[in-house]
């Protein structure tokens, strides 16, 4: 197997207490390239694996340390997002189909397509409570041609228990990444077209409640926007944004940037240390070494 290419990663530090979490030299490996556009990185912990997509071709590919990358399934039918489930079953944002689904090498199987009736917009970004409920966004997209039934950008919540959905919130231009506090008990949740993070608390019926600003990031940073989202062990907010990925502490300062050579979309933690980064990057996926435990 070819030798992966390495470089030193540059991080911006907005904190100094940031800083214990990476090494003093950082560097960035590049695991794999040569793909349209990757995105949704997730770790199974189970087989140490990486799973990530290459949306515009539509199919879903797989990394690991002794074989490297090859396909998963040619079957991606557009996937974006990925997450797993308790059981570690592969969750996929299928946006070609609006649905989302439980995905394997051989078939996918829907789990939710449509609300009252309606099927939804291009499900983004998708992931999974503790208790199995599941989270999405679904944004508008010209990229499919077809017109929306629902005529929303909204945020919706599968409930396992019923196998009903609801609305989360409606009032987004472009939901995209989103991810739970530590406890569950905050949504967060990014606007795209806004440069904004959001948070949606619960409420005292354990349902979420009204949106409020939880942080923006400064487009002066380079190129990028808010898009794949994660909640380290620390309870920091992990997003994608211009110049790389921003770290935020649990009140929406920010704490330090990643900076990436390319355009990140996603990322996600992995590792059988659970201290590693993935980074889903235009073309290219990278591997950053972290010194401890972030998840």
């Amino acid at each position: 197997m070819a030798r992966n290419a390495a470089f030193s990663s540059e991080i911006i530090y907005f904190a100094d207490e940031i800083r214990d979490i990476f090494f003093k030299a950082p560097i960035l490996e590049r695991i794999a390239k040569g793909y349209s556009f990757v995105e949704g990185p997730v770790f199974k912990q189970s087989n140490q694996t990486l799973y990530f997509t290459d949306f515009p071709n539509e199919t879903i590919h797989k990394w690991d340390a002794i074989n490297g990358a090859e396909v998963f399934t040619n079957e991606g039918l557009r996937a974006i997002g990925l997450t797993l489930d308790e059981s570690e079953q592969i969750i996929a944002a299928q946006s070609r189909l609006r649905r989302v689904a439980v995905v394997n090498e051989l078939a996918s199987e829907g789990i939710v397509d449509n609300i009252d009736g309606k099927k939804f917009n291009s499900i983004n970004d998708v992931i999974v409570a503790k208790n199995g409920d599941i989270l999405f966004t679904d944004p508008f997209s010209k990229m499919l041609e077809v017109e929306s039934e629902i005529g929303i950008n909204g945020v919706y919540w599968w409930h396992k228990l019923t196998r009903g959905v609801t609305v989360v919130n409606d009032e987004f231009s472009w939901p995209n990444g989103l991810c739970l506090s530590l406890d569950e008990e905050i949504l967060y949740v990014n606007d795209t077209g806004e440069n904004t993070i959001y948070k949606i608390k619960k409420d005292s019926t354990g349902n979420f409640g009204k949106r409020e600003v939880f942080a923006n990031v400064d487009p002066s940073y380079g190129d990028g926007a808010p898009d794949g989202m994660k909640v380290d062990k620390y309870g920091n907010v992990w997003v994608t944004g211009p110049g790389g990925v921003w770290i935020f502490d649990d009140l929406g300062i920010k704490q330090a940037i990643i900076k990436v050579p390319e355009f990140v979309g996603n990322f996600c933690f992995g590792g059988e240390l659970r201290d590693e980064i993935y980074f889903a990057a235009s073309k290219s996926v990278y591997k950053m070494k972290l010194p401890h435990a972030i998840y």
